[in-house]
């Protein structure tokens, strides 16, 4: 099943980490958590992967699993929801992927309808929120109102040990399944009913 249009995901600090990308992996609360990449859901990309895979990084569960990009300038990794999907972020989480240091200091948080132009959606310099071996932070996205179809997270600067290593073992998104009446019945089998 897919997140019906209309339904809200909201951070709760009580209970992390289920968002859209837990409702992709969890068929909307009706299985066990499985990756949404392996059940062909949504599709994930980045720049060279030498730890870990990209696809953890939509894992729920805080395991202490070392994933992180190549030690490159811009190291990327983005999350493409189905063609049939959009999304109003209202907010993300990040989960630091390492427990040697390395987290993430300087990076965009960006959001696209085609895959190809591309909006900073919140961009930081010099955050030192994610702070220890695979914490976890939520950010807040403020007066959003865009449903995306892509969204990426890209370094724009060293982390705390002045590499280029984008270390992430956890990524989720928060907001609202926008409701696309020219593209999708909202009655079709694939979808929840909220």
């Amino acid at each position: 099943y897919l997140p019906s249009p209309g339904l809200c995901l909201n951070w709760d600090e009580d209970c992390p980490g289920k968002g859209l990308f837990y409702a992709f992996g969890t068929e909307c609360g009706k299985s066990v958590w499985r990756n949404p990449v392996g059940k062909g859901f949504l599709k994930v990309t980045s720049s060279a992967w030498s730890e870990g895979s990209p696809e953890s990084v939509l894992d729920p569960l805080p395991r202490n699993c070392w994933s992180a990009s190549d030690p490159k300038t811009q190291a990327w990794i983005c999350i493409e929801l189905p063609e049939s999907v959009r999304f109003t972020p209202s907010g993300y989480s990040l989960r630091h992927g390492y427990i040697g240091g390395g987290e993430l200091r300087n990076w965009s948080f960006m959001a696209s309808e085609d895959g190809v132009l591309w909006i900073p959606v919140r961009t930081h310099h010099e955050d030192s929120a994610l702070c220890g071996p695979y914490c976890t932070k939520h950010w807040p996205i403020k007066d959003s109102e865009v449903a995306y179809r892509f969204f990426k997270i890209v370094m724009t600067g060293t982390n705390t040990i002045g590499g280029h290593q984008l270390s992430c073992s956890g990524f989720e998104l928060y907001g609202s399944v926008a409701s696309m009446p020219d593209m999708v019945d909202r009655s079709h089998w694939l979808f929840a009913q909220a």
